[in-house]
């Protein structure tokens, strides 16, 4: 066949649009997205060729009727999965630009998983250890090896005073048992006396149980409470962190626990299901705050205390103003190469995301609030201004926590770097990043993290090419009791000093 002859439907233009649509427009793109064009693209032909057949006969061309039916019915597809697994994602906001999609989808995954709708807390007060975690040694196993063990042990490593003959002399007997999210009860056990420590009863294998339906089809099991602890009852609606019942030693159970467990199904016996806890203290050295992650046997886990103050300055709203000075010096010469005011506005777009508004130059820093965090999610305009600062220097705060708590996240990429280490990243972005951005923050105050009073805390930006760190940004900043943000910054020759307030 001569060149010439073939049609311009052949020659690539319902396959270019094809492979940019789904390589990285509607999709994040990656080694998947890659790999299902090439799937598609036979399709594409048979299509071209059969509709052009088709429209012969109006003497019409199909122009880009294969690429919108293969396209669509493929997104189409995708919206029906009962799963999304990680490597096949469509763009959930979309920048214009493929990179772009990629490095902020790279970060929000791990910051709000799809999969995982349920934020759920542990349902308890205080610190507890797990005794027995996801596939565990005793009973923790097959189609239930998804559940956690709850104790309360003391410094000594001990779950009991005395000699523990009586389930009275364990610390977690009787302790108050909460919901782990917002549901609705829908089964609800209370009639099974606690066992004498060392016995079981294999009978009643769960004891004392609640069982509560949460949204997206995802049920919780709470069992082994104490005998007519329990105060919800069927069909009552609970809200997280609300008072279900008492910790006990009912059911299988020679030594007052908690089992606690995720399902699909509503059942007593249902299987469990392999599902996180959405957000907890992990205690070591210091505690360290971890999202949507599985506590393992041996730990000492606790649910973030929420702290008013910060919870309330980091409460924007739209219409609020903001308004500070900022104070740029050479760190080696000692020398003012900038001082000024800024001015800043929140507001709301059309998808109801919050955002701060800089007057003076037009960036934006887009940011989330669900009530335990506060993220910073986007920022668009001049980079090095005090909306960019601010923006690095509490990219992402617990709203609840203990003293000498930290955190740690991601930034991305082209948020930090640019020039030509960013335009090689672009190129090979969707099979490998060699470029990462790491973010901490600590709570360095050792008083009573809920009293009223300066609140101190102090972040850092890591910047990496292949593991090695190549540049690092230190950030002080104090919370006054009134509300009034000072940050200090340190960032390569420069010190920077700020001061935000509310209008």
């Amino acid at each position: 066949i001569e060149f010439n002859s073939l049609s311009y439907t052949f020659i690539g233009f319902n396959y270019i649009l094809t492979a940019v649509a789904l390589g990285g427009y509607y999709l994040i793109p990656g080694r998947t997205s890659y790999a299902w064009i090439i799937i598609l693209l036979p399709s594409v032909v048979l299509i071209t060729i059969s509709t052009q057949h088709l429209f012969q006969v109006f003497h019409i061309s199909p122009y880009s009727l294969p690429f919108n039916m293969v396209v669509l019915m493929f997104l189409y597809a995708l919206k029906l999965r009962e799963k999304r697994p990680g490597g096949l994602l469509e763009t959930p906001v979309q920048l214009g630009n493929p990179e772009k999609n990629l490095y902020l989808q790279s970060g929000n995954l791990k910051r709000f998983p799809a999969r995982y709708p349920v934020a759920a807390s542990l349902p308890f007060f205080g610190e507890w250890e797990v005794s027995q975690g996801h596939n565990g040694e005793h009973t923790h196993k097959g189609a239930w090896q998804h559940a956690w063990d709850f104790i309360i042990t003391d410094k000594n490593g001990k779950q009991f005073k005395g000699s523990g003959d009586f389930p009275e002399d364990y610390f977690c007997f009787g302790k108050a048992i909460t919901a782990p999210f917002d549901g609705t009860v829908i089964e609800v056990i209370n009639t099974i006396p606690d066992n004498i420590i060392g016995d079981v009863d294999t009978k009643n294998n769960w004891g004392n149980t609640v069982i509560i339906e949460h949204s997206h089809g995802i049920y919780s099991k709470l069992s082994h409470l104490k005998y007519h602890s329990i105060e919800v009852k069927e069909g009552d609606r609970v809200k997280q962190g609300q008072l279900l019942g008492k910790c006990g030693n009912s059911g299988r159970s020679p030594y007052p626990h908690l089992h606690f467990q995720f399902q699909q199904t509503p059942y007593i016996s249902s299987p469990t299901l392999d599902y996180p806890l959405g957000h907890y203290l992990l205690k070591g050295d210091k505690y360290t705050f971890e999202t949507f992650s599985f506590p393992q046997k041996g730990q000492v886990v606790a649910n973030p205390v929420k702290n008013e103050q910060l919870a309330k300055v980091l409460h924007f709203i739209p219409g609020q103003r903001i308004s500070g000075e900022i104070l740029i010096e050479s760190i080696k010469t000692g020398t003012q190469i900038q001082q000024s005011n800024f001015n800043w506005k929140v507001n709301t777009d059309v998808f109801n995301s919050t955002y701060l508004e800089s007057e003076e130059d037009g960036s934006l820093a887009y940011l989330y609030n669900n009530g335990n965090l506060h993220y910073f999610t986007n920022f668009t305009g001049k980079k090095e201004t005090p909306l960019y600062w601010f923006f690095l220097a509490i990219f992402k705060v617990p709203l609840g926590f203990l003293p000498n708590s930290s955190i740690r996240d991601q930034v991305p990429v082209n948020m930090m770097f640019g020039g030509l280490l960013k335009f090689l990243q672009d190129f090979i972005a969707p099979v490998y990043l060699f470029l990462k951005v790491d973010y901490t923050l600590e709570i360095k105050k050792s008083g009573d993290i809920l009293s009223s009073g300066d609140l101190k805390m102090i972040s850092g930006i890591t910047k990496r090419i292949a593991g090695r760190e190549t540049e690092k940004y230190d950030f002080t900043i104090t919370i006054k009791e009134s509300g009034i943000f000072e940050i200090e910054i340190l960032a390569n020759d420069l010190k920077i000093q700020m001061t935000c307030r509310n209008e």
